[in-house]
């Protein structure tokens, strides 16, 4: 399965022809109170970013050889349009920093996507990991790359569940990675106005929410 999916990921093409993108993926999440998140709009748009959409996902986890590599679809509804997309990533070490580097399809044929929650759900030993979210994606300049700024209101994580941000930069070369990482530091330093605890991943949020509440 894991080979196929590979394969499926190096050699899959989008609407517009080109094939699934490849990037290292270099991003931090922190937990935010109700009220961090409901201010954030109004300071992201006076720090020069600009809405760029807002998205319903529902992430659903595939089980993976190696513990750390993450097999996702996400189902995604925008602007009353349903869509679903095929991600890999795989956990590596780029100037002593621990990254993921993603590889992910543009769009996921619904057959598809089907067969592969199917098979998942029969290499499984227990119902796949899901959750979902509201996500509000804003955009902007920072250093000469281009930031993604999310603002999530998550379900499904037990007690987890709740408001977030995720600071993102993409970067298509090794050599971008270390100039990337600090700047993610830097936007979420001016965002939440100082240090701030970095949050563990969704996946590992939903696993210990399992782990916390026997019988899920």
């Amino acid at each position: 399965m894991l080979t196929w999916l590979l394969k499926k990921l190096r050699f899959g093409q989008s609407e517009d022809g080109h094939g699934s993108s490849s990037q290292f993926e270099v991003e931090r999440k922190y937990r935010l109170s109700q009220e961090e998140f409901d201010d954030l709009p109004s300071i992201l748009r006076r720090s020069g970013y600009h809405f760029h959409r807002e998205q319903q996902m529902t992430d659903t986890f595939i089980p993976a050889l190696e513990q750390d590599d993450m097999i996702r679809i996400r189902d995604i509804r925008s602007q009353g349009k349903d869509s679903s997309v095929l991600t890999l990533k795989k956990w590596t070490v780029v100037e002593g920093e621990r990254v993921r580097r993603e590889r992910e399809t543009e769009s996921l044929d619904p057959v598809a996507r089907d067969c592969l929650l199917e098979m998942g759900t029969r290499l499984a030993t227990e119902a796949l990991l899901s959750f979902s979210k509201k996500r509000v994606e804003y955009r902007g300049e920072r250093d000469g790359k281009t930031v993604t700024i999310a603002l999530d209101q998550v379900d499904g994580l037990g007690a987890y569940s709740g408001p977030y941000l995720e600071v993102e930069v993409l970067s298509h070369q090794e050599s971008e990675v270390g100039e990337a990482l600090a700047c993610v530091e830097k936007v979420a330093f001016e965002l939440l106005g100082g240090e701030r605890e970095m949050s563990m991943s969704y996946m590992e949020m939903l696993k210990l929410s399992r782990a916390e509440t026997p019988g899920r």
